[in-house]
Formats: C-alpha cells, sequence, structure tokens
C-alpha cells in the first residue's frame, strides 16, 4: 500500500492537484474554487476518478466503515426499517457478505444511533437514544466483538449538575443526563469517547468503566469531528483543531497547518453551513505511519504528517462528489490498492458509498474549463457544479466568488473589477448576474443570445412563461433566472383585502394601528429591513425605460415608507439583530419569518419572500388555523413583481460558448431545478410541478415549535392552484442591482430617523445612483 499511495500521490503532484501550506500560512478553499487548475500543463496525466458502489442488499443507510487490519471493509449498516447489521467486503466494496445482525433493543422504531466506531480488528462500540411512552429518553451503550456478537454495557460519566434542557427561568421537567456524543478506537483497540460536556475518557469496552480522563476540549466549543489516528486524538471545533497524545492524555502542539487548511476564513456562518448534512464536515483515516493522515472536506481529500508544515491534496473535491455543498462525511478507508472508500450523505436521508481510483491515463485535470462568475456565494450553483461535473468528467467548472465576505471589497469594487476583466478578454464564460446591472450588461452587447438552449429544455420539460422571458431583447433572450421568489403578504381577510398598492398599505396600516394601539402591524422592523420586505413589489418603479432612476417615484417611496415605519414600534439595533440572528437574515425577510407572529396576535400583517414550496405549505396551514386567514401577491408601486434569483447568461466574449451553453442548459434542467437550497422556486415547469407536489404531500409538519400553532392542515387542490396562479400572473421583475438597493437603504435609515427629509433622500439617492449607472 506504501508504495502505491507513494506512486499515486506523485502523480497527483505532478498533475498540479496538491495544495502545499506552510505552517501559519496554509488556505483553505479559494473563492475561486478549483485554483490548482490554473496554469495547469495540459499533457499532466493522472487523477483519482469517482464510481458509486452499491451499498449491502436492502440497507439505505450507512451508519460507520472501516478497513480492517486484515484488508477487509467493515460496515455498519440498516434498513428503512431500522434494523442494523455488520457487513464486511473483501474486493473493496464491491460485494458484502453479513457477518450478523444487532439485537433488536438497537434496531426498534425508537433507537436512535448517536454514534458509533469499529476498530481495525472488527469490534464496535455504538450509543443508541431510545424514548419511552412518556416522553423521556435513555441512551444506551453496546459493544460487538469481530463475531458481532454484541452485549450491553453501562458508562458512569461525570455530570454537571448546573446543565438543564430548558431555558433560563423555565420550570425543569427532565433530568438533564450526561453521555457519549462519539466515539473512536484506537490502533490497539482501545475504546475513546467524548460526552456532551466534551470531556475526553478512555473506556475499558468490556466493562463501560472509565479508564482515565483527558484534558477536556474548551466548554462552549462545538465539536465538528473526533477520530483517533495512530496515537493522536484529532479533535476539530468551531474554533480550532485539537491534538491530544493517547499516551499521556495531554493537549499536544498546536498543528498550524491542519488547523488553517480545515478552519482558515471560515465565519461562525460558513461553519454552521458544514453542519447542515447527517454526517460530519471532515472525516479523517490513518496513512502510511503513525503521524501520517489522509482526511477529507468539500476541498477534497488531503495528505498530511501531523506536525509538518506541508498539507497535499490528492483528490480535487472540485472534479468530483465531495464538492456538493450538500455532502458530508461518515468515514474513509484507504484501502491497500491505493484506492479510498468514502462514506457519506447527501442531505439528510441519502446515503452514498463512492470509490476513488486513481487512473494513470486520465488527464489530471479535465480538457475544457468553464470559468462561472457570482458576485456572492450561492448553494445551488455550488451543487449544481458537482452534479455537472460528475456527468461531464471532460469539463471543469471553475467558480469565482466575487464577495468573499472576508476583506473590504465593496460590490461597486467588484463589479469594476469584472467589467474591466471582460472588456480585456479575461472575464468568466457564464455570469450570475444576481446583483449586477444586468440590463445595462444586455444594452452592451456583453450577453450572448440563449434562445437555441432555452428551446431544448422547452421542448423536453417546460420552462414556466412568465419568468423565462424577464430579460428578453427583442426576440433574443440573453439571461434567464434559473430561480425566482414571489412578495406576498398574510393576514386576516379584512385586514389586506384593501392592500392592493403602497399606498393603501401605508393607509390600512395606519388604520390597523389607530384600531389596534397595543399590537404590532408589520413587527419590530428596523428602516432596512422594512426596505428588504418592500423592496421586490417597488423597485421596478424607480427606474425609467432609458435606465435612469425616476424622481417622483423615489419620492412617493420615501414618503410611504415613513409613514408605515412610524406606524408601527421599534426594537433597539441589538434586539433587532437578535430577531434576524434567531431566524438568520435570510429566513428573517421570507414570508416564513413572521408567520408566528401572525398566529400568536404578535403582529397584524406578514410580509415576506415566497423562496420555496415548503413555506407556502406553512401559509396555508398558518390560514386555516387563523379560520380567516388569507395569503397573496404583495403589490407595490408595481403590480405583479417577483424577484429574478440565480439570473445567468452567457458572455459575448467566451472562448467556449459550447461548453457554456451545456452547463446553462443544466443549470435549467429538472435535475438541477430540484436542488432546493431555499435560493427560489424553479424556472423548469416540470420541477415546479414535483416540487409543489411533493411539498403538498409531506404529511406531519409543524408550523412551529409553539404549542399553540402547531401541527398540519391538509393542503387542497385549491389552494395548490392559488399558487400556480400567482406565479401565472408575474410580470414585472424587481431590480435586481445591490448598489442601488445599498443606497436605498442607506438613505432609508436616515429618512425615517428624521436626519433628512424625503426630498433629500431621494437627491441624495439620485447624485449616487445616476453617476454609478453612467459608467
Amino acid at each position: 500500500m506504501k508504495t502505491l499511495l507513494k506512486k499515486a500521490l506523485g502523480f497527483s503532484l505532478a498533475a498540479v492537484i496538491a495544495v502545499s501550506t506552510l505552517a501559519g500560512c496554509a488556505g483553505g478553499k479559494n473563492d475561486n474554487s478549483g485554483d490548482g487548475a490554473k496554469g495547469t500543463n495540459a499533457s499532466a496525466m493522472g487523477r483519482y476518478l469517482e464510481e458509486e458502489m452499491k451499498l449491502p442488499e436492502g440497507m439505505s443507510k450507512i451508519l460507520q466503515l472501516t478497513k480492517l487490519s486484515d484488508g477487509r471493509v467493515r460496515m455498519l449498516a440498516s434498513d428503512g426499517e431500522n434494523k442494523t447489521l455488520i457487513w464486511d467486503s473483501e474486493d473493496g466494496g464491491s460485494t458484502w457478505t453479513k457477518v450478523s445482525d444487532l439485537p433488536e433493543e438497537l434496531t426498534s422504531n425508537r433507537a436512535q444511533v448517536m454514534t458509533s466506531a469499529i476498530s481495525s480488528n472488527g469490534e464496535s462500540a455504538i450509543a443508541v437514544m431510545t424514548g419511552s411512552d412518556t416522553g423521556g429518553t435513555t441512551v444506551l451503550y453496546w459493544v460487538m466483538d469481530k463475531d458481532g456478537n454484541a452485549k450491553k454495557i453501562s458508562i458512569e460519566l461525570p455530570q454537571d449538575n448546573n446543565q438543564s434542557t430548558q431555558g433560563e427561568g423555565e420550570p425543569t421537567t427532565e433530568v438533564y443526563t450526561n453521555a457519549v456524543s462519539k466515539f473512536s478506537y484506537t490502533d490497539d483497540g482501545k475504546l475513546i469517547g467524548i460526552d456532551f460536556e466534551n470531556n475526553i475518557h478512555q473506556i475499558d469496552p468490556q466493562t463501560g468503566k472509565i479508564v482515565k480522563s483527558f484534558s477536556g476540549v474548551a466548554k462552549g466549543s462545538y465539536i465538528m469531528s473526533f477520530q483517533a489516528i495512530g496515537n493522536t486524538l484529532v479533535v476539530v471545533t468551531d474554533k480550532e483543531v485539537q491534538l491530544f497524545d493517547l499516551s499521556t492524555g495531554n493537549q499536544m502542539e498546536k498543528d498550524a497547518a491542519l488547523n488553517d487548511q480545515l478552519l482558515k476564513g471560515k465565519d461562525e456562518t460558513a461553519l454552521m453551513q458544514l453542519l447542515r448534512g447527517t454526517g460530519e464536515p471532515f472525516v479523517f483515516t490513518k496513512g502510511d505511519g503513525d503521524k501520517s493522515i489522509f482526511f477529507g472536506s468539500n476541498d477534497g481529500l488531503y495528505s498530511h504528517t501531523i506536525g509538518g508544515n506541508l498539507v497535499e491534496q490528492v483528490i480535487n473535491g472540485d472534479l468530483n462528489s465531495m464538492g456538493n455543498p450538500e455532502y458530508s462525511f461518515i468515514s474513509i478507508a484507504a484501502l491497500e490498492d491505493g484506492s479510498f472508500l468514502m462514506a457519506g450523505a447527501e442531505g439528510y436521508d441519502v446515503y452514498k458509498l463512492y470509490k476513488y481510483t486513481y487512473s494513470k491515463d486520465t488527464p489530471a485535470t479535465p480538457s475544457k474549463e468553464v470559468k462561472v462568475y457570482s458576485l456572492e456565494e450561492n448553494a445551488e450553483i455550488r451543487q449544481a457544479i458537482a452534479f455537472f461535473q460528475k456527468n461531464n468528467p471532460d469539463i471543469f467548472v471553475n467558480l469565482e466568488v466575487g464577495l468573499s465576505g472576508g476583506d473590504a471589497i465593496t460590490v461597486s469594487d467588484a463589479l469594476r473589477t469584472l467589467n474591466t476583466n471582460i472588456l480585456a478578454g479575461k472575464g468568466p464564460d457564464v455570469l450570475i448576474v444576481d446583483g449586477m446591472p444586468v440590463k445595462s450588461y444586455m444594452e452592451k452587447g456583453l450577453l450572448t443570445d440563449l434562445t437555441e438552449i432555452l428551446k431544448q429544455v422547452e421542448s423536453s420539460e417546460g420552462l414556466i412563461e412568465s419568468i423565462k422571458g424577464t430579460y428578453s431583447n427583442g426576440d433574443k433572450i440573453q439571461a434567464i433566472p434559473t430561480r425566482f421568489k414571489i412578495p406576498l403578504i398574510q393576514g386576516s381577510k379584512a385586514n389586506i383585502e384593501n392592500i392592493n398598492d403602497l399606498s393603501s398599505m401605508a393607509e390600512q396600516i395606519q388604520k390597523l394601528k389607530a384600531e389596534n394601539p397595543d399590537k404590532g402591524i408589520l413587527g419590530n422592523l428596523k428602516a432596512g429591513d422594512l426596505v428588504e420586505k418592500l423592496y421586490a413589489s417597488n423597485s421596478a418603479a424607480w427606474l425609467k425605460e432609458d435606465g435612469t432612476l425616476n424622481e417622483d417615484q423615489l419620492k412617493e417611496f420615501f414618503t410611504l415608507l415613513k409613514q408605515i415605519y412610524e406606524s408601527d414600534k421599534h426594537e433597539t439595533e441589538d434586539e433587532s439583530m437578535q430577531m434576524i440572528g434567531e431566524y438568520g437574515e435570510s429566513s428573517f425577510y421570507n414570508i416564513s419569518g413572521g408567520i408566528n407572529s401572525l398566529l400568536g396576535n404578535k403582529n397584524m400583517l406578514n410580509l415576506g419572500l415566497l423562496p420555496e414550496f415548503s413555506q407556502y405549505i406553512q401559509v396555508v396551514t398558518a390560514n386555516k388555523k387563523m379560520g380567516d386567514g388569507v395569503v397573496k401577491l404583495l403589490n407595490g408601486q408595481t403590480e405583479n413583481a417577483f424577484v429574478p434569483m440565480t439570473t445567468v447568461g452567457i458572455s459575448s466574449k467566451s472562448a467556449d460558448t459550447e461548453s457554456a451553453g451545456k452547463f446553462v442548459a443544466f443549470l435549467l434542467s429538472k435535475d438541477a431545478q430540484k436542488i432546493n437550497q431555499g435560493g427560489g422556486l424553479p424556472v423548469n415547469k416540470s420541477a415546479f410541478d414535483e416540487g409543489l407536489e411533493a411539498a403538498a404531500n409531506l404529511g406531519d409538519v409543524d408550523v412551529s415549535s409553539n404549542d399553540q400553532v402547531s401541527g398540519l392542515t391538509e393542503v387542497s387542490e385549491s389552494d395548490i392552484k392559488d399558487l400556480k396562479a400567482i406565479v401565472e400572473s408575474l410580470t414585472t421583475p424587481s431590480v435586481v442591482d445591490d448598489v442601488i438597493k445599498e443606497n436605498i437603504k442607506e438613505q432609508a435609515e436616515q429618512c425615517v430617523r428624521g436626519s433628512i427629509t424625503s426630498e433629500e433622500a431621494v437627491k441624495n439617492v439620485m447624485q449616487k445612483i445616476n453617476l454609478y449607472l453612467s459608467e
């Protein structure tokens, strides 16, 4: 194995798919993902190819996978009825033989596996949480010998008596019990566990007795990954990578290269996004020596020597399923022939087993490259790229993100750099024009006609007509939203039936406040948040046909915005930020963010964008709970508005319009449109119909965790028709230019506070934006 791995790694280095990092200078994934492909010698050969392997017969869920000391691969897996079995493979995962079934107590419908581990000798440990008829939970521990014989053990853990499952000030109704949250085996069969309180223990697997406890991980740190490698325990938290010497239990010196590769440049939001799958964001396995490791992430598979300052990329995640942002890791096995088995999950319920085998005759990088540019990160695009490249191994899709969030670059700065590169012939092939002056790009001839590409999709799956022609120019369509959001207003019929535009909204809100002085109307919104909620249904009115600003419409907007703002109560900035922190910024602006306040009679109206079908089901459910609740399209200074999302165009200066067109066609296909990250409803008609039907048939879904508003009311055929009718009525795209939006928000904050008048706000916007539009 050692020779083969070195040979394979040598090929990958020659192909420049390796990443070298010095301690203190190592980096994670660049905004321009796949930079390793730039400047690559086209003749360089050799890379790992991905093959999806079948799970053992009848199995649908992978719990754990490990290579045993004799070369076999052992897997813990379960079926759709939660029955768990132990399986072995002697041919690298091609075929599987059942070793044994686990006890029924481990496989009941009330049992949920919290963590599991398999030793190199084939022994296993499992922690299972089980429920009772009274609603309580118990954690049980089981160990299995190499033949699958199981026995229950008891583990007594230290417990912080101050811990509680209730919030501050609430009565304690359930006793908190500490438990093991993660297991891992050392090379010599010692069982290591970390508990809920971040204490690390060596546990006797035969008796459950704690042999010794190690230095604990800092309280409050979130454990993202936990793995014993050789004589080292690797613990990845949300703050740093910590290493522990398994001989002494003491924490080791920080490994700067490993820490930087995994965590550098990732803020709290980025880390939370990594934790949304069933598995973990990082996975580790032993390499050739005691300190040699392989580790996997969405960036790919890497090799590293603990304590060293070199990190080498063995497999580029941008070229396979590892790069899918929805993919999370369960385990990895480095096989004797130099190949790797990777167990993971896509989302929460689709488990995958992939095998990566080195091919010396395959080009190190694909022969073609499609450069894609987006101002901001886009989860749907990331996931679509992973799927596209899996089916098109000869095309490398290189995504560049203009705003990383980790520097001081503004939208204007990023667009200026982009425009310079486009004019110099160094720009992208495909543009995701969200936040950009798309109509200006059309007028300047920077976008090519997509009509022929759209015909391909329309003939097989269909496109929603009301959205398809958003950016038509005569007989040409130069850009198309691949998704869209709809501005909605929800409330009792009496409260919203007379709201038909921005003026009638302001009038109705003032009336409701006069009649209900102790109630909120729209809620505790800052001026900028209010602009966000009203932007979609008003922004198109602010631009004239010639692309300049409409002074009269802007003045009306600022005047009515101030009336609406002053009719409601407002929290301090800290309290408002707390609300956004609870829901997340994007969710706060979505229609689901205000449902609870509406049902709880805290607010009388709910405004927001509809980004996905499940939120429409929540709205319908809430309306039926209210009894007289209704929802309709929110009209403002414009009618029938919508928000174009992930709008795509092909640069007229692209050197490979054929490959770019192939990628754009995939983005519009049902396969890509079924991806749901909350980025908007699909424009593909087949994906739209299937997605809406699936959401309507979800079954039991809670509208809220609050007991007073839980449960689901059946969605009727009439409800489905209502949404489709709204979609068919859409005619007016909102302005997607972020520079305009941010300037409006900036002036709105000053206007509602009385620092400037509506006239002054309009004057300030006119000066800044007309100068920007003239560039």
